[in-house]
């Protein structure tokens, strides 16, 4: 199954890139999804943050090692957002998937709005070159010195 194939495939890329089995997440982060997903009242070792930390990052090596099956399965070299899904599938967390593709279309709304109003910016910023040229105004740079006469 591809999980024998994630775990074959993992163990080989530890023992070949030290890297790699030395991924943790920062503790920083691991701490405040702790503090945040669990009751107030709940306290979290020093040791038990280090271990969630090293935990996180054998599921993300895991997840990701299982993705690139189902990439290179589909004879391609990057791995999609599909091949999360499916990954995901195949390790039994079917039930995070629905939240993952809702964050995944909000995340691609906010990209798109980006890249939508960096374009309209620039189509502005030309629109005043050009306008600026017909008058015979010159632009000044950004950092250039304006004497006083030319300030009133």
């Amino acid at each position: 199954t591809n999980v024998e194939k994630a775990t074959t495939s993992s163990s080989n890329q530890q023992v070949t890139a030290g890297v790699i089995n030395e991924f943790e997440p920062p503790l920083a982060c691991i701490r405040r999804i702790l503090k945040n997903s669990l009751p107030k009242s709940t306290n979290v070792g020093k040791d038990a943050s280090m271990a969630f930390s090293r935990a996180c990052g054998f599921f993300c090596i895991y997840l990701a090692t299982c993705a690139n099956d189902f990439a290179r399965e589909s004879k391609r070299q990057t791995i999609t957002a599909n091949d999360i899904f499916a990954a995901m599938k195949e390790l039994d967390f079917d039930e995070f998937i629905p939240q993952l593709e809702q964050f995944l279309q909000e995340h691609r709304k906010d990209e798109k709005w980006k890249k939508d109003a960096k374009v309209k910016g620039c189509r502005r910023e030309r629109v005043h070159q050009r306008r600026n040229q017909r008058k015979g105004k010159r632009g000044r740079g950004r950092f250039q010195r304006i004497s006083r006469n030319q300030r009133r």
